[in-house]
């Protein structure tokens, strides 16, 4: 009896300490670019939060006497195993696990229309242990040694405090750690367990899978629950009618109309740099150059709220104002905005897409285009072969050849929009892309690594440009172009001062981005509007004739091309530009409030 007693407990240990490698090695797949092989993980922290996770899954064993104690943890690592088998096969086609909020935003659910069915070799260690527990519970089944009686097992009421002290030591440890880590910062702040990070992915290497599953069904549930505000939906309708001018159309009415329409995102562009030169050389020589058949905004200032490229994207295609106390896109991203961009030029025969070189849940942004913008084709980082990697990413030189090749397969007229990526702090270029002659001095300072990045990125937009006119696409494509947020100077503005340049046009951080829209044969013009990025939407909309019943009620952008309002409103409430009155400086004022309100109640779903 006693031989037998110890041999279940060997039994049990064994299945705790191989469902614990089980979800070490799903981490570990975390570390690799496919979750195709395994990565040492050095994150003590992360092994800690995973001891403490499994340990807490299989202590209502403790409940259970000694026959049941086994089937318990057998059907625990049954369960466990085939979950593990599933997120990480929809990992490899979604960059996230299967997810909560499915069940009730399935606009989200495999957006990039993946197969769900993507088996590797390594999968085998999820299930490897299975056969051979079935196989010695078969035997004992068989044999008569695996059934108990009224001598085995410990009485119920010690069971149930065994059962109890288990799970309440370890959710004391759980929360020490915690507390040492997160509040003490052993580990210099390394480690956390925040509720909201920038990816899956990284969600997923720290806190595991059943980590990652609890806290998205904690933030799902707390969505589902949450009731819209009646009085806050009506003050936002309210600013919404407000912001209508009602203005007569002018010339600018379906001047592209039916063009087939390029977003260009160009990453930590800064307006100064236009028409700029550094020794003589021009910094962004294609961008003047196309600024002389564009419609070219001068006074359009970066309105990025708690976010940055990710607030960019809302703005541009949903013309609305982001929160401010967290990333949108992280946070919200089950917002729909039923008068987005794309979802309205659809209506209107467009073929939409939206592609980013990156990894398809980075800052969410393919179950934003999808879910929250209605774009019909999204292509990611699984899209783009990986071929010359500068700085941040992929370069701009192969993204820009690589969305040529893309948007050929379109039916037009389509709507096309991807982001650069080589501009992104802290501006490294490698040395032989480097084209300005600068002093020493400049050039190893943030300003000068900033200048070249944006030169070569500038290059090879004009590449891009030429060869659409080569592909026979130009003639009757609109591209726009801005940049998503501030670069050198929201950054790094106090590691710029001493760079050695003379003159001051480059000191001032006054957030403006550039803003233009270039057509083939246009004659340019310069409009000197106030606005900001949540405006592109509806002054595109404009410009290719697009009802203004479509989505006037659904945006809170104004047509740069027909206002007579004469201010704009950036990030902390910041006005730019003159109201023409309190009324409109109150408008303004409330702008931030209202997009909070329309996103915190889906009101548009």
């Amino acid at each position: 009896m006693k031989n037998r007693i110890k041999m279940n407990i060997a039994c049990l240990w064994l299945i705790f300490f191989v469902a614990f490698l089980k979800n070490m090695l799903f981490i570990g797949l975390m570390y690799s670019s496919n979750a195709d092989s395994v990565r040492g993980i050095s994150n003590w922290f992360v092994i800690m939060v995973q001891l403490f996770i499994i340990a807490l899954i299989f202590a209502p064993a403790l409940f259970f006497r000694n026959k049941g104690k086994i089937l318990y943890c057998i059907i625990i690592d049954t369960i466990f195993s085939i979950l593990l088998i599933l997120d990480i096969w929809y990992y490899r086609a979604s960059w996230t696990l299967y997810s909560f909020k499915y069940l009730f935003f399935d606009g989200m659910f495999n957006v990039f229309n993946r197969s769900l069915i993507n088996p590797c070799p390594v999968d085998l260690l999820f299930i490897i242990d299975l056969p051979v527990i079935y196989f010695i519970l078969y035997k004992k089944l068989k044999n008569g040694s695996f059934k108990d009686n009224e001598n085995t097992g410990r009485p119920v009421v010690i069971r149930i405090i065994e059962g109890v002290t288990a799970i309440a030591l370890i959710i004391v440890f759980f929360v020490v750690t915690q507390y040492e880590v997160e509040v003490k910062q052993v580990g210099n702040g390394k480690y956390n367990l925040a509720d909201t990070y920038w990816s899956p992915h990284a969600e997923i290497k720290e806190m595991g899978p059943l980590g990652f599953h609890f806290l998205e069904a904690r933030k799902t549930m707390s969505k589902v629950s949450r009731k819209q505000n009646k009085t806050e939906i009506a003050k936002a309708e309210q600013w919404i009618k407000d912001n209508d001018e009602n203005l007569p159309d002018n010339k600018y009415f379906g001047m592209f109309k039916g063009k087939n329409v390029i977003f260009l995102q160009l990453e930590s562009y800064e307006a100064f740099v236009l028409n700029q030169k550094v020794n003589g050389q021009e910094i962004t020589p294609t961008l003047n150059k196309l600024m002389k058949n564009s419609i070219n905004f001068t006074n359009i200032y970066e309105q990025n709220n708690g976010g940055n490229s990710i607030d960019c994207d809302i703005m541009v295609n949903a013309s609305m104002y982001t929160l401010g106390q967290s990333i949108t896109g992280l946070t919200n991203e089950e917002v729909v905005f039923k008068g987005a961009l794309p979802r309205i030029l659809g209506k209107y025969g467009y073929t939409t897409a939206a592609t980013k070189a990156e990894k398809g849940l980075d800052w969410n942004w393919g179950e934003l285009h999808k879910n929250a913008f209605g774009v019909q084709n999204l292509w990611d980082e699984k899209t783009y072969k990986i071929d010359e990697l500068v700085g941040f990413g992929l370069s701009d030189k192969s993204v820009f050849n690589q969305f040529r090749q893309k948007i050929k397969t379109l039916k037009q007229p389509f709507s096309a929009f991807t982001v650069t990526l080589t501009t992104h702090g802290p501006f490294d270029l490698n040395e032989e892309l480097k084209e300005l002659n600068l002093s020493k001095k400049l050039d190893e300072n943030l300003l000068g690594k900033y200048f070249q990045a944006i030169h070569y990125s500038d290059k090879q937009l004009g590449k891009f440009v030429e060869n659409l006119d080569k592909d026979g696409l130009l003639d009757n494509t609109v591209i726009v172009m801005y940049g998503d947020h501030g670069g050198v100077h929201k950054y790094y503005n106090d590691k710029i001062q001493d760079c050695g340049l003379e003159g001051d046009w480059w000191k001032p951080y006054d957030h403006k981005i550039p803003f233009m829209i270039y057509s083939k044969g246009f004659e340019g013009v310069n409009i000197d509007s106030y606005g900001g990025q949540t405006d592109f939407y509806p002054t595109i909309a404009y410009l290719l004739g697009i009802d203004k019943s479509e989505y006037q009620n659904y945006i809170m952008g104004r047509n740069l091309l027909n206002t007579k309002r004469t201010a704009t409103i950036i990030k902390n409430n910041e006005i730019i530009g003159t109201p023409s009155s309190e009324a409109e400086k109150n408008h303004l004022l409330n702008a931030y409030d209202v997009g909070r309100i329309i996103i915190e109640n889906n009101m548009f779903k």
